[in-house]
C-alpha cells in the first residue's frame, strides 16, 4: 500500500478546494504525513493585485 509522506494540496480557498484540504488531513492523520498547501490564483486576480501593488522593474 502506498503510504504518502507528504500531500500537496491546491487551494484557492472555495468550498470545493475546502473539502480537499479535509480530505487532505484525514488521509494525513492516517499516514502520518505533512500536508503542504498551495494558494492558487486566477489570472486575472492577479492582474488585479499587480494594478494594485506595484512591481518594481
Amino acid at each position: 500500500m502506498f503510504t504518502p509522506k507528504s500531500i500537496l494540496v491546491p487551494t484557492d480557498f472555495s468550498e470545493h478546494s475546502d473539502r480537499a484540504v479535509r480530505q487532505a488531513v484525514d488521509i494525513a492523520e492516517q499516514h502520518n504525513s505533512k500536508i503542504y498547501l498551495l494558494h492558487v490564483v486566477d489570472r486575472l486576480q492577479q492582474c488585479a493585485i499587480d494594478y494594485c501593488i506595484p512591481q518594481r522593474p
